[in-house]
């Protein structure tokens, strides 16, 4: 008896979830007009500019033996984008 409730419970979850993924299709289709994902926005590194790889240029050649990180600090630049 336990054995066919689970089989059950299991079918109705199983149907459950399709209807989820159903009414979720339907949605984005009536927002969207179409059913494929949209694209995820493109992030720019705005920081590895040519202006900015030009002023680290610089900093570094006027005093070579400043660390990078104030260097990163002075252009106010991520130190990640210096190295």
């Amino acid at each position: 008896m336990w054995k066919q409730f689970a089989n059950f419970m299991e079918l109705l979850v199983n149907e459950m979830h399709h209807q989820l993924t159903v009414k979720r299709m339907i949605k984005k289709y009536e927002e969207t007009g179409s059913s494929m994902d949209s694209k995820l926005p493109v992030r720019h590194c705005s920081s590895r500019s040519l202006d900015n790889f030009a002023a680290v240029s610089e900093s570094v050649a006027e005093s070579p033996g400043t660390l990078l990180r104030h260097h990163s600090q002075q252009l106010g630049i991520p130190r990640s984008t210096i190295k």
